[in-house]
C-alpha cells in the first residue's frame, strides 16, 4: 500500500494572492509538476492532510482539488484549522476526493482522527475520537492515525503553540493500544520525526513553504515538500521529497 501525502497548500481564491509573500498556488502547481514528471502512478492514492484552503472560499477548494486531480490518483483528505467543512465537502464531491475515514490494506489500517475545534490554530481531539481509539484495541492490523495537528511537541515553539492541547492525555489512550504503530500529520510545516518506544511520529512538509526549524517567530522558507508513504506486513517506510 503506497500513498503519496501532501499537506498545508493554504491556496487562496485567486491564484495570484500570497501567504508571506509566497505564492502558495504557484508552490503546489510545483509539486504536482514535480511528481507528474516522477510518474508516481504506481501509488494506491494521495493523503491531504489538512489546511487546504488559507481563506477557507469554495473558490479555494476548486483550485486545489482541480489541480491536485491532474495526478489522476484517488484523493483523501482530512481538514485542517484552516479549513471550512461545509465548502470542502462540497467542493471534495465535485472532484471525487473522499473525506478520509479509515483505508486498509497490507496488513495496516489508516484511520482518520479530526483534531480540529472551532477557528482555534491549535487542535483537541474531543471525545468522539477518543471513543475510535478504544475500539482499535482488538485489532489484527498494524494502525496508523492520520490527523493534522500534531499531539507532541517536535522542538519548534512557533508551531508547538498550537498543538493538540490535550495531547498528552490523547497519547496516554494511543500507549494503550499496541496496534498503534505510527502517526502521521501535517500542520508544522516541516519534516519531523520523533519516535516513542514502539510508536513513530512523522510529519509531512507543507505544499507551500516551510517554518524554519527551532523558530519562535515567523520565518518562512520558500520550499516545497511532500512525502511518500509505503505500507506493508514488515512495517512501514516514508521518503520525504523537498523542492527548492
Amino acid at each position: 500500500m503506497k500513498y503519496i501525502q501532501v499537506s498545508d497548500t493554504h491556496i487562496f481564491s485567486e491564484k495570484d494572492k500570497e501567504l508571506f509573500n509566497i505564492n502558495t498556488y504557484a508552490m503546489l502547481e510545483r509539486v504536482v509538476s514535480y511528481i507528474q514528471s516522477e510518474n508516481r502512478h504506481d501509488s494506491d492514492g494521495m493523503l491531504i492532510t489538512g489546511d487546504i484552503s488559507q481563506d477557507g472560499s469554495m473558490e479555494s477548494y476548486d483550485l486545489a482539488f482541480s489541480l491536485l486531480s491532474k495526478l489522476s490518483l484517488p484523493m483523501f483528505w482530512i481538514h485542517g484549522n484552516h479549513d471550512v467543512l461545509d465548502n470542502i465537502l462540497k467542493s471534495s464531491e465535485k472532484y471525487h476526493a473522499e473525506r478520509l475515514s479509515r483505508l486498509d490494506g497490507d496488513g495496516w489500517g489508516l484511520v482518520a482522527i479530526d483534531s480540529t475545534f472551532g477557528n482555534n490554530d491549535s487542535g483537541s481531539i474531543n471525545d468522539n475520537e477518543m471513543d475510535k481509539l478504544s475500539k482499535l484495541a482488538n485489532e489484527n492490523k498494524q494502525i496508523s492515525l492520520v490527523m493534522h495537528h500534531h499531539p507532541v511537541r517536535i522542538g519548534t515553539p512557533l508551531v508547538d503553540a498550537c498543538n493538540v492541547e490535550n495531547g498528552e492525555e490523547f497519547m496516554r489512550h494511543v500507549g494503550e493500544i499496541d496496534a498503534i504503530k505510527l502517526i502521521i500529520c501535517g500542520h508544522v510545516h516541516g519534516e519531523y520525526n520523533v519516535k516513542m518506544g514502539e510508536l513513530k511520529l512523522e510529519t509531512c512538509p507543507a505544499a507551500c513553504f516551510q517554518w524554519k526549524k527551532g523558530t519562535a517567530v515567523v520565518e518562512t522558507e520558500a520550499i516545497s515538500g511532500y512525502k511518500i508513504l509505503e505500507f506493508s506486513t514488515q512495517g512501514h517506510q516514508s521518503q520525504t521529497i523537498y523542492l527548492r
